[in-house]
């Protein structure tokens, strides 16, 4: 039994991660970025692009995990927070189920209001991201590219 403590305590010791290290994930999505495309599908209706309505409008997740949404256009500043979480989803077309990312953005508007997204299926591949959002009415697919 005395043998066995320094090997259960090791194994405790290297399976954790330390609370301010960032995930692979989280790395990537360091930076600033602008909305490249953005398009919304109505439930029960055909897809529009709307990625007019997103211009100027940057996005900025810091290390901290505090994030800055600003409209360029009208100057517009909000401050928030920012998290990826890894969630469980079934998959329709082979019967399974399968672990995709979720990154959830949460920020005050001009109003003080708390406004919060969830972006499914968030996917960076290299200086772009892409992911998809459902509301009550419809669904929004963005895609941003990371400013320079």
């Amino acid at each position: 039994m005395k043998n066995l403590i320094p090997f259960l305590l090791l194994g405790v010791l290297v399976s954790c991660q330390k609370a301010d290290e960032l995930t692979y994930t989280e790395k990537r999505l360091i930076g600033s970025w602008f909305y490249t495309n953005v398009d919304y599908t109505p439930r029960w209706s055909f897809r529009t692009d709307i990625t007019g309505d997103y211009f100027g409008q940057i996005m900025t997740f810091n290390e901290d995990f505090s994030f800055q949404f600003e409209n360029t256009a009208t100057g517009i500043v909000s401050q928030g927070v920012w998290e990826v979480n890894q969630v469980n989803a079934f998959n329709a077309g082979n019967n399974s189920n399968q672990w995709t990312d979720q990154l959830v953005i949460s920020y005050t508007d001009t109003t003080n209001t708390i406004i919060q997204q969830v972006w499914d299926n968030f996917c960076i591949s290299k200086n772009l991201l892409n992911a998809d959002n459902t509301v009550k009415d419809g669904h929004f697919q963005y895609q941003l590219k990371r400013l320079q």
